[in-house]
């Protein structure tokens, strides 16, 4: 037999690998036996839990068909747990309604039965025609019956802004108890409106409140604010003033100091930090002794 040299590589390869075949085949072959005989296995338990489950669910469906429902009118709001049972409420529903009754739940109209825990639409389509609620059942109010009275229309007295009190500065549509508080400390402090522009002048009243408080409200003319003494007044009690700060203050005390006691209001202008806008905001809360 005359082969050439590429032939004889070619056997060379060919004879190692059908070797290799013949040995492995009886090896995969018993692998796929056991493969399959797990897939029977696993597949007989499969079946049999599908048969169990399906045995259950028949002999449910045997038990519930079994189950005698005799519908009749009921009040779920005095009826027996029984009565509910018989009208086919499963006896933990039946419970539950019971237990809602027991701390005081009442059920107004058909639907509320729905609001129990677990109550489906199904059962409540079957049981619908059957629910009977008594209007003597539905709790009334405990709360004394009073015979209506007219009320009288509340209209808000006039009043001086500089004496009232907190009270009387709520009835402002728009002042709360914050607000009228603020107003009411920061009058103190001043000495006293004496302008409607220094309503304006308190943290949070703005010009609508402001208006509908002098539509009550007044200044009056002749209203004589508390006054602040250059002479004798510490620099803590002079800047308590909502108009002087701390640097006015400790200045107009200074020069008092150098100079001896003021003479008369106006010469406060000589004080350095007082300029004309200033002196004329303070000069009426001002005095020169006591």
């Amino acid at each position: 037999m005359g082969i050439s040299k590429g032939e004889a590589n070619a056997l060379l390869i060919l004879v190692p690998l059908m070797i290799v075949i013949i040995v492995t085949m009886p090896i995969i072959r018993s692998h796929n036996i056991n493969r399959y005989s797990n897939y029977v296995r696993d597949q007989a338990i499969l079946d049999s839990m599908i048969s169990s489950m399906q045995y259950t669910k028949v002999s449910d469906s045997k038990s519930n068909t079994n189950k005698q429902i005799s519908y009749a009118a009921f009040d779920p709001n005095n009826c027996s747990l029984d009565l509910l049972v018989s009208n086919g409420i499963p006896q933990f529903l039946a419970e539950r309604i019971i237990s809602y009754r027991s701390k005081g739940g009442q059920f107004r109209k058909k639907e509320d039965l729905q609001k129990i825990y677990g109550f489906d639409d199904q059962l409540y389509t079957n049981i619908y025609p059957y629910i009977q609620i008594v209007e003597t059942n539905i709790a009334k109010s405990n709360k004394p019956f009073y015979p209506k009275s007219k009320k009288k229309k509340f209209t808000i007295q006039p009043f001086d802004i500089n004496s009232a009190d907190t009270a009387t500065l709520r009835q402002i549509y728009g002042i709360g108890d914050k607000l009228s508080l603020r107003i009411v400390n920061f009058r103190d402090k001043l000495g006293g409106f004496m302008y409607r522009s220094q309503l304006s002048q308190v943290y949070g009243l703005d010009s609508v409140v402001v208006d509908s408080l002098m539509e009550y409200g007044s200044i009056s003319g002749t209203f004589n604010p508390n006054r602040l003494n250059v002479n004798t007044d510490t620099i803590k009690h002079l800047s308590s003033h909502p108009y002087i700060d701390y640097k006015v203050a400790k200045a107009i005390v200074n020069y008092r100091r150098q100079h001896g006691d003021y003479k008369s209001v106006e010469d406060i202008k000589k004080v350095y930090f007082v300029d004309d806008s200033l002196f004329n905001r303070i000069s009426i809360y001002l005095k020169l002794r006591d």
